[in-house]
């Protein structure tokens, strides 16, 4: 788990977010299905088959899943995967030149 700094906000009235303090050395990626995930598709088995590479989800619905990579599991594997499955990623942490090679986006 990645250690954080969320002072109390005056503005928000809350604890809120001011920076990564310490990384657990886990990767989190978002990918969006189209088709949904749904029983028996193929992104439900795309989705299977990042899970047996060793990672965690959770969706805010079947069409936005958050892929949580971790330390321990190999990224480029993960990532090469993805990419030879055409999953559509965004990324934050790791960038685009992490999962990429480049910091070209329309090479």
């Amino acid at each position: 788990m990645d250690v954080v700094r969320a002072p109390f906000s005056e503005f928000e009235g809350r604890a809120a977010f001011a920076e990564v303090v310490e990384k657990s050395g886990h990767r989190t990626v978002r990918i969006i299905f189209d088709p949904p995930v749904d029983t028996g598709n193929e992104s439900e088995k795309v989705l299977d088959a990042i899970v047996r590479l060793g990672c965690s989800y959770e969706g805010a619905s079947p069409s936005c899943i958050c892929i949580d990579i971790p330390a321990e599991v190999d990224f480029d594997v993960v990532r090469d995967f993805m990419i030879e499955n055409n999953v559509n990623i965004e990324y934050a942490d790791p960038s685009y030149e992490e999962l990429f090679g480049t910091d070209e986006k329309d090479d």
